[in-house]
């Protein structure tokens, strides 16, 4: 993560709402690093948080992504358990 951006209250809104999952099976939401990143920079465009950021913010907060089964193609996804 990058040590100039203060991610940490991205990251307790995350937790706040979200567990991480174990299996795509009791996920209750898949979300892209993507759908993540417009997320952020929505609520808060001066943020301009990166990919890679917000990989390194979901790894650090325990989350892991899987490639989703029954997509066509190969699609990776954080997968998690709405609280």
């Amino acid at each position: 993560m990058n040590s100039t951006k203060n991610l940490s209250d991205y990251k307790q809104a995350i937790t706040e709402r979200y567990a991480p999952a174990r299996t795509v099976e009791e996920s209750t939401h898949r979300l892209s690093t993507e759908e993540i990143c417009a997320a952020i920079n929505k609520i808060n465009p001066g943020v301009d948080i990166s990919a890679s950021e917000v990989y390194d913010l979901m790894k650090s907060a325990g989350f892991r992504f899987v490639a989703v089964p029954g997509t066509i193609g190969l699609q990776f996804k954080w997968i998690l358990i709405e609280k």
